[in-house]
């Protein structure tokens, strides 16, 4: 019996994208209402420390996460069908680019596990491996884009996916500036900026935590430019998924079931064929 499950996939990325995005933005909406952060860019997973938001935004990226996997290994499958030639640079970058994807995936479920208020050595462990596994696979996607360059996608989307994945990249060498050092150019010296944001931040004895800061306190522009880098930075890969878009609505996934016997309580020695299918096919 075959069964269509879908006549077009496009849905897929797009609530990948959806998905994570909403968990962001009403996670930050419900903190600035809640009053548990300031409205001044606080960092996402500041936004989404505390409960009831801290519900929500892990169920959003869990569902983020799960479509993500989905999404990308129907990729995996889909550009390894087109490599009918089994070309070997695109089997490489694209066995690895799923590899990736994989990490960076386990990487948000473990996000979305364990919030900053809870084991912060976890967070920040699952949103290192999001963030920076996360843009090697789109590097690498983006390649496997140009490797099939013309005979199955045009230039166009291979520039804006590169285009995209640049912008990950420097939100992401942004972020890390931020939190590393920071350059005065009126006293041409360098400083560690997010230590000495911090630093500063804490030197002015405030009553509130750096999630409720406010324009004028110590340290401000430090933390306020570094979340900046981070929200730009999740939402280009938001972008980079809806790029995905358009080619899954090309594709049909069918679901093919075979009974092996005809009786579900005796062993049965048949043997599968190994020229069809056993769960699914790409169409």
């Amino acid at each position: 019996m075959t069964l269509n499950t879908c006549p077009r996939l496009g849905w897929l990325p797009a609530l990948t994208g959806i998905f994570l995005a909403c968990g962001c933005l009403v996670a930050y909406i419900i903190a600035v209402l809640r009053g548990d952060v300031t409205p001044y860019m606080p960092f996402i997973s500041e936004a989404g420390t505390d409960p009831p938001q801290s519900g929500i935004f892990s169920i959003f990226l869990f569902c983020s996460g799960c479509l993500g996997l989905i999404t990308m290994t129907i990729r995996y499958v889909s550009v390894t069908k087109l490599n009918k030639n089994h070309i070997r640079k695109i089997q490489v970058a694209n066995c690895t680019s799923f590899f990736c994807g994989i990490v960076a995936i386990g990487g948000m479920i473990v996000v979305a596990v364990y919030p900053m208020s809870s084991l912060k050595l976890a967070h920040d462990i699952g949103a290192y491996a999001l963030f920076f596994v996360g843009m090697t696979y789109a590097f690498l996607q983006t390649l496997v884009s140009y490797f099939l360059y013309p005979n199955d996608n045009g230039l166009a989307i291979c520039r804006i996916r590169l285009t995209f994945a640049t912008l990950c990249l420097v939100s992401l060498i942004i972020n890390i500036l931020s939190l590393l050092c920071f350059i005065d150019l009126n006293q041409v010296s360098v400083m560690i900026f997010y230590p000495i944001s911090s630093a500063e931040f804490d030197s002015g004895n405030y009553s509130h935590t750096k999630r409720l800061k406010h324009p004028g306190e110590k340290g401000f522009v430090g933390l306020v430019i570094s979340s900046a880098a981070e929200w730009t930075m999740a939402f280009n890969f938001i972008f980079y998924f809806f790029t995905y878009i358009q080619e899954f609505q090309k594709i049909t996934l069918q679901c093919v079931i075979y009974s092996l016997d005809h009786h579900f309580d005796e062993s049965s020695n048949n043997q599968t064929d190994e020229n069809r299918p056993l769960l699914f096919k790409q169409v």
